[in-house]
């Protein structure tokens, strides 16, 4: 990768795959963190929701 915006990888070295039996989330937090996203997805303007966050 070549910066925070390149998420698809360079071209030529084929797809990232995950190690095999690795988990999706790997420590409890990371669960509840992401549920909150998903439920919360389209709630609030990301300006408005950076300043919640951040106060």
């Amino acid at each position: 990768m070549n910066g925070v915006h390149d998420m698809d990888g360079v071209h030529g070295f084929g797809p990232i795959r995950p190690a095999e039996n690795e988990p999706i989330f790997h420590i409890p937090w990371d669960v509840r963190a992401f549920g909150m996203a998903m439920e919360s997805q389209g709630t609030y303007a990301w300006e408005d929701l950076r300043s919640r966050l951040i106060q």
